[in-house]
């Protein structure tokens, strides 16, 4: 199940094309910033402001 899981997100199934734009962006951006010793991070935290953000926005 989890090779499953892991070839989805590989193949960025149900993930918008600006969104797989928007996380090869951060990580370029990642990889010269200090803040964050883990790149997935700084692309997690930012993805977040971004997206979570507009999705909460909906419910509410």
């Amino acid at each position: 199940m989890s090779n499953q899981r892991f070839d989805i997100v590989r193949q960025g199934l149900n993930i918008t094309s600006g969104m797989k734009s928007d996380i090869v962006d951060l990580y370029k951006r990642a990889l010269s910033q200090k803040q964050y010793q883990n790149k997935a991070d700084y692309v997690r935290y930012h993805l977040e402001q971004k997206y979570v953000k507009d999705v909460v926005g909906v419910f509410y």
